[in-house]
């Protein structure tokens, strides 16, 4: 409307920070793999984007993590051990705040563990199961931290797996944080906490971005955003936008056909872009040369 945003952290607080004034959108391209193939660095912006759309003190969270991360970040670079109590007053507060958008995280899988797979099997019968899986890439020695397979470096979300608590992923990033004090003043960077950290999807136990094929990925895209609009909508009471890019250049006829059935019978506001008919009931425009004309 007219108005500048300052930074980053007040244009999430104005998106994300209140459901009646704030605005959010749901988008699927099917040819965009980065979240399947991409950096890890992608998946966790997708899940704290997540989580801050649906819980406004989460995003309070990731935003005094990132500024407690780039502080102790500062001092470790240094490369001097006289600033340890100052390390340390960052390190405590390190702990805090990353100990629980962890525990958030792996909630917000957990909740959507049984949904995933449900709505995949609905868009491709003839797939194998999809599983959600959370990697630390650090860890603790004598860790707690539950796992189906005895990595303690991995939690599989698999029927009604026990999350580790608060207080053990506090306990389990402290001893982590301990052993690798050393390291961390050699690089002059923190190698312990939720920045480090990946998750991933899998079918039949194995990396579904190794593993799986185009159609295959595509299926868990739609069946992860579907997934992300039941969420949203259970936990806000709001409605998202969902916007459909590509629409027809990348589904088969399958995927396709269980796409228009959802948009036929879905009360959401949906934008779609496609370069021929989609079919569907709604006001049509055409874009040529950037310029948008009613159709």
């Amino acid at each position: 409307n007219q108005k500048s945003i300052p930074s980053v952290a007040s244009y999430l607080r104005q998106k994300f920070g209140n459901a009646e004034l704030g605005l959010h959108s749901i988008s699927f391209n099917p040819s965009d793999h980065d979240l399947i193939r991409g950096d890890p660095s992608e998946r966790r912006a997708y899940l704290d984007r997540v989580l801050s759309s649906e819980q406004p003190e989460y995003l309070d969270l990731v935003l005094r993590y990132k500024k407690t991360l780039e502080q102790r970040n500062r001092v470790l670079k240094e490369g001097n051990s006289r600033f340890h109590s100052v390390l340390s007053d960052f390190t405590e507060a390190l702990l805090d705040s990353g100990s629980r958008m962890i525990h958030a995280r792996l909630a917000w899988l957990q909740d959507r563990s049984a949904a995933v797979p449900r709505l995949a099997a609905h868009i491709a019968p003839k797939q194998p199961p999809i599983g959600l899986k959370y990697h630390f890439r650090w860890k603790a020695p004598e860790s707690t931290l539950p796992s189906e397979n005895g990595d303690l470096t991995q939690i599989h979300f698999a029927g009604h797996t026990p999350l580790p608590s608060l207080e053990d992923l506090y306990r389990s990033m402290k001893a982590s944080l301990r052993s690798l004090e050393h390291q961390e003043w050699r690089l002059g960077s923190s190698l312990v906490g939720p920045h480090r950290d990946d998750w991933f999807m899998e079918m039949d136990r194995n990396p579904l971005r190794t593993h799986g094929s185009q159609g295959e990925i595509r299926t868990a895209l739609l069946a992860l955003k579907l997934a992300e609009i039941e969420s949203f909508r259970r936990v806000t009471g709001h409605r998202p936008i969902l916007l459909l890019d590509d629409f027809s250049s990348e589904l088969d006829l399958d995927r396709r056909r269980f796409l228009m059935d959802f948009l036929q019978t879905t009360d959401l506001q949906v934008f779609i872009s496609s370069t021929e008919s989609v079919g569907l009931p709604g006001k049509k425009f055409s874009v040529v040369s950037g310029v948008v004309t009613p159709a």
